[in-house]
């Protein structure tokens, strides 16, 4: 009787079938007369009969049942399969093991094939899975922070004698040490910082703010315990600074001249182009507060939901992984020792490392999947594609024929099925 047992904890699907001794008789038969014919003999043509002494002396035995399993293998593998589909329908078709073991009945033996496990979404539990929906509100403070940040970008800088402020722009040359060792990428020569960017460790930025080009002087700090760099999480650390430059941003006053900059006409004054930009902002601020939530909510799930996963997929997630480590590093012109020596771990310490962001990769990708496949979305209709077009011309002031020419209807249904999605899921988890 063929068995199929699920395993949970490694998931996998064992199915184990018994052989006679018949079967096995004639596929270890079929098997030598396979083996046979590959085997070079000095003195004899390839596929003549060969004496039984020679037999002896070239034909491996280990080679004969290793054949033997394999024939066997390929006579009872799609049994293998319906029992399988019996047990689950989430599993790789293709075996991770097949093996044979003999057995003590009036059978000869049974073949044992394993098969790693997909995912299972129906046991993906997510009744218990509800956060709260947070939607900012776009007040005249923020629509005036957001109209500075735009306009920044068009500003210039100019180089000034006086102490730094919060925003100014300082460059600098620094030299990190802990203890009284210099460590690896703690050193630069003419850095451009923007104090309060909150781009280096906490603190270092604040003890800039005050002062003018020319100031050499220590910075201390503490690398948080959580740091990546496992030889300096935790530690206190001086750098060694020199502020070159102090760069203050020009800005940019918004007339009826520029109002091109934050998406105006020529039609526009400063105040409807400025109730205008508050409008988009409206959008863009749901948006995100979407897709915050989204995020949010399969991070719950990570947080919650037990899974386990088969080393196959496993694998495919750790290359996919590496992968991407690579081609950072590659990009950043850094060698796999130099990143090792950086982060303070070796071969085996990366190598766990990559595991346990695989796994976490991999259970959010499964969670996010499970999500959207309980929304049970219809397909986008192109009465709402060409409601979308209609909304996008209404934000960009972009004749609906131009907006057509440069933004193809396959993306903008791609734009829609994200709505809904969203939409939809914060109308179903949100508490």
């Amino acid at each position: 009787m063929i068995k199929a047992i699920k395993d949970d904890k490694n998931q996998t699907i064992t199915v184990t079938i018994p052989v006679t001794k018949e079967e096995y008789s004639k596929n270890r038969s079929k098997a030598e007369q396979k083996v046979i014919k590959k085997i070079k003999i000095p003195g004899f043509r390839n596929g003549s009969k060969l004496p039984k002494n020679v037999l002896d002396k070239y034909l491996s035995q280990a080679q004969v049942e290793h054949e033997t399993i394999n024939l066997i293998a390929e006579t009872k593998f799609i049994d293998a399969l319906k029992s399988a589909v019996e047990v689950t329908k989430y599993f790789f078709d293709k075996p991770v093991s097949i093996d044979y073991k003999k057995t003590e009945d009036e059978n000869h033996g049974e073949l044992i094939i394993i098969f790693d496990r997909t995912v299972d979404f129906d046991s993906i539990k997510l009744d218990n899975l509800k956060i709260k929906f947070e939607q900012r509100k776009v007040t005249d403070a923020i629509v005036e922070e957001e109209l500075k940040k735009l306009l920044q970008k068009y500003s210039t800088y100019e180089e000034v004698n006086a102490k730094s402020e919060i925003n100014d722009t300082v460059n600098i040359d620094f030299k990190g040490y802990v203890g009284d060792e210099p460590f690896e990428g703690g050193e630069a020569e003419g850095f451009d910082l923007v104090l309060g960017s909150k781009q280096f460790i906490e603190g270092f930025e604040d003890q800039l703010v005050g002062k003018q080009a020319g100031w050499k002087g220590e910075v201390k700090v503490t690398f948080p315990k959580e740091y990546f760099a496992k030889t300096l999480a935790g530690k206190d650390a001086i750098f060694e600074v020199t502020i070159n430059k102090v760069l203050k941003i020009k800005e940019i006053e918004l007339t009826k001249e520029n109002l091109m900059l934050i998406g105006g006409t020529e039609e526009d004054t400063v105040e409807t182009a400025k109730a205008k930009f508050k409008e988009r902002l409206v959008v863009t601020y749901k948006n995100e507060d979407k897709q915050n939530f989204f995020e949010n909510l399969v991070r719950e799930g990570v947080s919650k939901i037990e899974l386990n996963f088969s080393n196959t997929l496993l694998e495919f997630k750790i290359k996919e992984v590496e992968s991407t480590i690579n081609k950072q590093l590659k990009q950043q012109n850094i060698k796999k020792v130099e990143y090792l020596q950086l982060l303070g771990i070796n071969d085996d310490e990366y190598n766990e490392r990559l595991r346990e962001e695989a796994k976490e990769g991999l259970k959010a990708d499964v969670i996010k999947d499970a999500i959207i496949t309980s929304l049970g979305l219809e397909p986008v209709s192109k009465e709402e594609i060409e409601e979308k077009y209609n909304s996008i011309t209404k934000e960009t002031n972009l004749p609906i024929d131009q907006l057509k020419h440069f933004l193809p209807e396959q993306r903008v249904k791609e734009i829609v099925e994200i709505d809904k999605r969203l939409d939809a899921t914060i109308q179903k988890y949100s508490k």
